[in-house]
C-alpha cells in the first residue's frame, strides 16, 4: 500500500506541474477553459485509485484473518 500511496503522490505532483506549465503556456484560463476541469478530473481519478487500493488491502487483510481463524485449532 505504501508503494501505491507514494506513486499516487508522485502522480499528483506531476499533474499539478503539467497544469501549471500549461497555464503559463496559454497565459490564462480563458484561452483554454478545459484545463481546470481536466486537472480536477485527474486528481479525482488519482484519489479513486488510492481509495480502491486501500479497499483492496483492507479486504485482503480481512480475508487473511478469516482464513487464519478457520484454520487454527
Amino acid at each position: 500500500m505504501a508503494e501505491i500511496e507514494e506513486l499516487i503522490s508522485e502522480l499528483k505532483i506531476k499533474v499539478a506541474r503539467f497544469t501549471f506549465f500549461r497555464s503559463i503556456q496559454f497565459g490564462d484560463e480563458a484561452s483554454e477553459p478545459g484545463n481546470g476541469a481536466a486537472f480536477e478530473s485527474m486528481i479525482d481519478a488519482l484519489e479513486d485509485i488510492s481509495a480502491a487500493a486501500l479497499g483492496i488491502e483492507l479486504a485482503s487483510n480481512q480475508e487473511f484473518l478469516r482464513i487464519r481463524s478457520v484454520t487454527r485449532p
